[in-house]
C-alpha cells in the first residue's frame, strides 16, 4: 500500500494512525506544512515501508529513543528529511538497509559521533 499526500496544503502533526499501518510500503508526505516530531519508536511500526519522504516540511523533526538499536527498520532503504527541523544526526537508521538518506538544508549542528556513523561505512 502507498500513501502519497505530497505537495498540498496539509496542516499540523502527522497523523499517528498513519504509524500503525501495517501494510503500507511507502509514505509519501513531502512539501506540506506538517509539524511535530517523529520519533524513532513512532517509525518502528512501519515494518514493511521502504521509501519513506517528509522532506519540506519546515516544522517536522526527528528524535532518537533510548532504544532505538532495538528498531532494525529493516526494509527501509529511502529516507528523504530534506528541509525540516532536523538538528541531529539520526543514529537511529544505522540499523537499517537505508541506501538513499537526504538530510540536507536541515538544521544538524557539530559533529557525527563514531557510534552515530556506525553501520554507514558502505
Amino acid at each position: 500500500m502507498v500513501i502519497d499526500l505530497s505537495f498540498n496544503d496539509i496542516q499540523g502533526p502527522i497523523p499517528s494512525s498513519l504509524f500503525d499501518l501495517k501494510n503500507l510500503s511507502s509514505l509519501l508526505l513531502s512539501s506540506n506544512n506538517f509539524s511535530g516530531v517523529i520519533v524513532s519508536s513512532m517509525l518502528s511500526k512501519l515494518e514493511n515501508v521502504y521509501d519513506l519522504q517528509l522532506s519540506n516540511n519546515g516544522l517536522v523533526s526527528l528524535s532518537s529513543s533510548n532504544d532505538d538499536v532495538n528498531y532494525p527498520f529493516p526494509q527501509l532503504t529511502r529516507v528523504l528529511f530534506s528541509s525540516c527541523s532536523v538538528r541531529k544526526f539520526p543514529s537511529f537508521f544505522r540499523t537499517s538497509k537505508v541506501e538513499v538518506l537526504d538530510l540536507s538544508n536541515n538544521k544538524i549542528s557539530g559533529g557525527i559521533s563514531k557510534l552515530e556513523a556506525e553501520g554507514w561505512e558502505g
